[in-house]
């Protein structure tokens, strides 16, 4: 490897994704948290307190996932509140629901590795793919670059929501 190389890039096993970014990037006084904007999105509310305001403020709410075993005094305030608003209140398995968000909101070096490798995939420049379609077979990107499926649709829904894939 070049000196020169090194000294713009760093040594070799250096973290290639410091300095990259997506092509599109917001003022930081507008910037909303990745995770938090793809449950507003997805109409997910998450945590205790939040919930808790949502059911006060009227908001609908179709099912409350709580987690089995859990008998804190706000949890139980919280389904007796739901039950009252006819909202259905499930218990789950703590590992399950952690799964589930873990598939349904990759955190952001995730998504932006599948964002890197889809150009790869179609061999494009990063970014440079604005105005052309390109038809997407799920399973064969998922094998080529070792990816679970799930993970890649919630990416690629991220993704588009934020406006870099269309």
């Amino acid at each position: 490897m070049s000196k020169e190389y090194e000294e713009k890039r760093g040594p070799r096993g250096a973290d290639d994704h410091v300095g990259k970014r997506f092509p599109r990037e917001r003022k930081s006084e507008e910037r909303v948290p990745m995770r938090e904007r793809d449950a507003e999105a997805d109409g997910l509310i998450e945590g205790r307190n939040a919930v808790t305001e949502a059911l006060r403020a009227g908001t609908p709410i179709d099912k409350i996932f709580i987690a089995r075993g859990e008998t804190d005094k706000t949890l139980g305030h919280i389904a007796s509140t739901a039950r009252a608003a006819g909202v259905v209140v499930v218990e789950a398995d703590r590992r399950k629901l952690d799964k589930r968000i873990i598939d349904n909101f990759p955190d952001k070096d995730y998504i932006r590795d599948v964002y890197e490798h889809l150009a790869y995939y179609y061999q494009i420049g990063v970014g440079s793919g604005g105005g052309h379609t390109f038809s997407f077979e799920i399973d064969k990107f998922c094998h080529t670059y070792h990816y679970f499926p799930i993970q890649v649709d919630a990416s690629l829904k991220i993704l588009q929501r934020a406006g870099y894939l269309v």
